[in-house]
């Protein structure tokens, strides 16, 4: 007679649990039949974190608290219908909770982090990462002015989201299409290539904290408990905000004229306040391109053809 093993009670379990979630996931992402390209990138980028948190033995917490938010994002697109105030309530909500749960997830898949690679590709093509000399550059009033334009992203951001709640269909088309894949696809680069700001990670290259007043303070509190750790590379403050730029341009022009030189501080000041390295705004730059071509409806819309 085979000897009993004691451990198959308890391995049994805890393999029908991953192979029936990990079944769940690919189910909710294949048979769900209403989706559009934001709803496709979140969704995949969800699962697809959900199954390697199973394939690289995470806890089993943290494994199935990822394949449900995998399985209630895909059911909420399967019950909403695209350019929708529901959908795009959904893709924001999808995006916000990727961004909140982007560094347990990170630290649970054990991935290593590339913040001395990009150092010292700062490095090799600048001397130095540029934050470490902007940084002592500028007065106490100049870094509150850089932090300002740092805080115009979430202004620009929540501006675009309410105003596309309240504008037609087509119209929350358009730019959830644009917006929603451009953070999917920045989420995936958090994944692919974690790494931690520079202050964060070589804060002695600093010397002294960041001079500055309530506006600095205020934006470091922000960066301090609503940041994720591992969101250096790619800038999504710059991809995002050049998407934004870009759907303003094309659909309404007098925004991208409010907010165009903000956007342009905001870039800049990543330096300044210590937030990024020079490649994580070179490489934004560069993946603009392509996320555009990717994401841009394909008609030829002209300023102000999108019905309000």
């Amino acid at each position: 007679m085979e000897p009993s093993n004691p451990n198959r009670a308890v391995d049994s379990p805890n393999k029908g649990l991953r192979s029936s979630t990990v079944l769940t996931v690919i189910t909710s992402l294949l048979l769900c039949s209403r989706l559009d390209l934001p709803a496709v990138l979140l969704g995949g980028l969800w699962g697809g974190v959900a199954i390697a948190l199973w394939i690289r033995g995470a806890a089993l917490e943290t494994a199935a608290a990822a394949s449900l938010a995998t399985l209630a994002c895909m059911t909420a697109v399967a019950l909403t219908r695209a350019g929708s105030r529901a959908r795009m309530l959904v893709c924001y909500t999808a995006v916000c909770l990727m961004y909140g749960a982007s560094t347990r997830l990170i630290d649970a898949l054990r991935l290593p982090t590339h913040e001395t690679q990009l150092l010292a590709l700062d490095r090799r093509w600048f001397g130095e990462t540029p934050s470490v000399l902007l940084s002592r550059l500028f007065s106490p009033a100049m870094n509150d002015l850089w932090s300002g334009c740092y805080l115009s992203y979430h202004l620009y951001l929540h501006w675009a989201v309410i105003e596309a709640l309240l504008r037609s269909e087509r119209w929350r088309t358009r730019y959830g299409r644009v917006v929603f894949s451009t953070f999917a696809i920045g989420f995936a680069g958090y994944f692919l290539f974690p790494a931690r700001g520079p202050e964060v990670a070589f804060p002695e290259l600093y010397g002294s904290p960041l001079q500055g007043g309530v506006l600095t303070r205020f934006n470091e509190w922000i960066v301090a408990t609503m940041a994720s750790r591992y969101d250096a590379f790619p800038s999504l403050h710059v991809l995002v905000t050049a998407s934004l730029l870009a759907c303003d341009w094309r659909w309404f022009r007098a925004r991208f004229w409010i907010m165009a030189l903000p956007a342009a501080g905001m870039m800049f000041a990543t330096l300044p306040l210590r937030l990024h390295y020079a490649v994580d705004l070179l490489a934004s730059g560069v993946l603009i391109g392509p996320v555009l071509l990717l994401t841009s409806p394909r008609e030829s819309d002209d300023v102000g053809s999108i019905a309000a």
